[in-house]
């Protein structure tokens, strides 16, 4: 299997898993902005661990990475543990899937495999992507370019490759089957002087793009074609 089936793989994957509900998806409020699971370098050590016990009890996969931030949440708090099992679930079974598959194909294909970075900047991805922050409006972001870029990067993909470009692709590219990518169209960040990042995407953290590794409109086809390339591998 090629490098690039594998890619096309991956992105229908993603696909499925991004079906998140935004604070405002398509004109439509599905969900709110909760401030509880924050925690800020003003806050006290009360304050942080306070915050700590509030995510790991209700977002125990998804919590580490969005708790810098105010994110996009359902309403109900059961809705919320469900999402987060259902990330969870989601992410994992994607990421032992590929590992099996580059297991399968040899070394010279090892992306996921023994690669926890890898890893774990795809989980991040799979959170920001169903748990986006909020602006001051208390509407959801866009994913963030570097969010993405920094994912394929760590990863070791190469660069043609990547997807992550800021706008939709339409398709008449060579290769129309990666046209959408989940998160897409995504956002260039912004910083203020002394590198502070502005909040005009998700997650717009600092040292998000280092360490770490929107739109969310799934159409109905990316679900057939996922199970066709599965079916056919």
């Amino acid at each position: 299997m090629s490098h690039r089936v594998m890619m096309i793989k991956l992105s229908l994957a993603l696909a499925v898993i991004a079906t998140a509900s935004g604070c405002m998806i398509q004109d439509t409020n599905s969900g709110v902005c909760s401030h509880k699971y924050l925690t800020t370098s003003q806050a006290t050590l009360e304050q942080i661990e306070a915050a700590k016990e509030r995510w790991e009890s209700d977002l125990p996969f998804c919590g580490k990475y969005i708790n810098s931030y105010t994110p996009c949440v359902p309403e109900d708090l059961n809705a919320i543990r469900e999402k987060d099992r259902w990330v969870q679930l989601q992410a994992t079974k994607t990421v032992e899937e590929r590992i099996e598959k580059e297991r399968l194909l040899g070394k010279k294909h090892y992306r996921y495999y023994r690669n926890k970075d890898c890893q774990d900047s795809f989980n991040a991805y799979m959170c920001w992507l169903n748990f986006p922050r909020c602006d001051e409006f208390q509407e959801s972001l866009p994913l963030c370019q570097s969010a993405c870029e920094n994912m394929f990067r760590v990863c070791g993909f190469e660069q043609d490759l990547w997807r992550c470009d800021e706008d939709v692709i339409d398709g008449n590219d060579e290769w129309n089957t990666r046209a959408f990518f989940p998160g897409q169209p995504f956002r260039k960040n912004e910083f203020e002087r002394g590198g502070v990042p502005v909040a005009v995407c998700t997650p717009s953290i600092r040292g998000s793009a280092s360490t770490l590794v929107t739109s969310f409109v799934i159409y109905a086809g990316v679900l057939s074609l996922v199970l066709l390339f599965l079916l056919q591998q």
